[in-house]
């Protein structure tokens, strides 16, 4: 065991000390896990606080999260996600602006680091793995490439987010899922919670708005929600899309799940949530005409059950 945990910590550190002569798409850190587990030991919080101080400039995070060969493809998404967000949570927990972190990711065993034979220890453990990624120049890039429509002034951009072909405003305070909540609202619709196409992988955009949700349910102990997933691009007869990265026909399903599993994995109790998928029965933009119609039919909601 201790040789293990050496194994790992020598791993991380090397993609620490690396990291400090990249400028592009830099691994910051990597973390390491052991098999089915998702929780952060005291060696790998050390390094985040260290990686934490070291790194407080120019930021903006891409957390990944990834697993070993085995299993399921199902419980490989959910096990990745759920080392994406422990992440996450120590990060914020301990400075780190929630703004600053772009996407948290899991990829489960669809994407491994190191190409897995059979049961080969060592590349089983370099997969169990969570990269902390610096994107800022990259992203600079990716907005100039994406055919954004307008150009942006430097100062409004903490209050706007750039998203292909649109840009909207998601500094509405009246449009917070707290102040929806304080509305009375019975079925709250969030600005920029969104997906990929054909995937139950969250845009970029949607993680602060994901953060907004969580306070809001730490806040209000005796809150209660269904979480409800939608689907673009099909008639209302389908009963639900094909999720591409597990091939089955449950894509509005997942995308609810995944809201929940966050939730779940930042504290928040099962009891006080369920979650459901609803196709495309539910469209807020109808007909879809633009890519920006569907993003926007690539949502969950969240309808409240008990206050």
């Amino acid at each position: 065991m201790k040789n293990y945990i050496n194994f790992l910590l020598l791993l991380t550190l090397i993609c620490y000390n690396n990291s400090v002569f990249a400028q592009m798409d830099s691994c910051i850190v990597k973390i390491y896990f052991k098999t089915d587990d998702f929780t952060l030991n005291d060696s790998s919080k050390k390094i985040l606080l260290k990686t934490i101080k070291e790194n407080s400039g120019q930021l903006q995070l891409t957390i990944i999260g990834r697993t070993d060969q085995f299993g399921s493809y199902s419980y490989n998404d959910i096990l990745s996600l759920k080392r994406a967000n422990a992440v996450t949570k120590y990060l914020i927990a301990n400075g780190i602006d929630s703004n600053k972190i772009s996407e948290v990711i899991g990829f489960g065993k669809r994407k491994l680091l190191t190409p897995a034979i059979n049961k080969d220890k060592i590349s089983s453990q370099l997969n169990r793995v969570v990269s902390i990624i610096n994107t800022k120049s990259v992203i600079k890039t990716k907005i100039i490439l994406d055919s954004v429509k307008k150009i942006i002034p430097d100062s409004t951009k903490n209050n706007i987010i750039v998203e292909k072909q649109k840009v909207y405003n998601n500094d509405e305070s009246n449009n917070s899922f707290q102040n929806q909540l304080n509305n009375g609202a019975s079925r709250i619709i969030l600005n920029n919670l969104n997906f990929e196409p054909g995937r139950h992988v969250l845009l970029r955009t949607s993680y602060p708005v994901l953060h907004e949700v969580l306070l809001a349910m730490q806040n209000n102990d005796s809150l209660e929600i269904e979480i409800q997933g939608h689907i673009c691009c099909l008639d209302s007869t389908q009963v639900d899309g094909v999720d591409n990265d597990t091939h089955e026909k449950t894509l509005s399903k997942n995308r609810a799940e995944v809201i929940y599993e966050y939730l779940l994995s930042n504290g928040i109790a099962a009891r006080r949530m369920t979650y459901k998928g609803f196709g495309a029965k539910h469209k807020l933009v109808f007909p879809e005409r633009t890519e920006f119609d569907a993003t926007m039919n690539r949502r969950v909601e969240f309808k409240i059950i008990k206050r």
